[in-house]
């Protein structure tokens, strides 16, 4: 049975209009997304992020020539990491660690391991 609808036995004709509803093919993994954190020391500055891809593949991303923030600098380091199921827990965690606007708040959550 999917969702309450009993499959049909092969063979059978079924007198109901009812389909089984589709799916998405099970993944054997879970996609994981992350709320991160990366340090310029040449600028003294956090930049605080989301992705739902490779950290390490992120920060690649993040070094390469681009206009944006990270462009200023070509020595961030990925300092923090935490991950989550879904995009929106990485994203509301993103928001949450920006509203506190204090360098070194974001500094003792690196340094502490998450319990900033």
């Amino acid at each position: 049975m999917v969702q309450g609808i009993p499959a049909q036995k092969p063979g059978e004709s079924g007198g109901s209009n009812l389909s089984i509803p589709h799916h998405r093919p099970f993944r054997a993994f879970f996609m994981d997304y992350s709320f991160y954190i990366l340090y310029s020391s040449s600028l003294d500055r956090y930049y605080i992020g989301h992705t739902g891809e490779d950290v390490n593949e992120r920060l690649r991303k993040h070094l390469t020539r681009h206009k944006g923030y990270t462009s200023k600098a070509q020595d961030w380091k990925l300092v923090y990491t935490e991950k989550f199921e879904t995009k929106s827990e990485a994203y509301q965690r993103e928001l949450e660690v920006k509203r506190w606007k204090s360098s070194k708040r974001i500094g003792e959550l690196v340094n502490n391991g998450g319990s900033g």
